[in-house]
């Protein structure tokens, strides 16, 4: 029978816990591939990709509309996992 070293686990919490104000900066990291239909246009992502936006508006159920310093906008909600939200609390 093996030995097994045990090793702390730290959960790290996540970075942002409450909702974003209107016109706080925000960033979106895309944690993996995928793609989301904003209205009838299609908007392709990859994982690590980095967006920098504006909040728009913001919804008490978590839903965002933000517009990316490329110009697009997008209305995601906070809790997707397809990407990790940062900004300033």
């Amino acid at each position: 029978m093996k030995k097994l070293d045990l090793v702390n686990i730290t959960l790290q919490p996540r970075r942002s816990r409450g909702l974003p104000q209107v016109g706080q900066q925000i960033r979106l990291t895309a944690c993996k591939d995928g793609e989301i239909w904003q209205g009838s246009r299609r908007f392709s992502y990859r994982s690590g990709q980095v967006y920098l936006g504006v909040v728009m508006a913001v919804a008490e159920d978590g839903l965002i509309d933000l517009r990316t310093e490329e110009g697009q906008e997008l209305r995601l909600y906070q809790r997707d996992t397809a990407f990790e939200f940062e900004f300033p609390v």
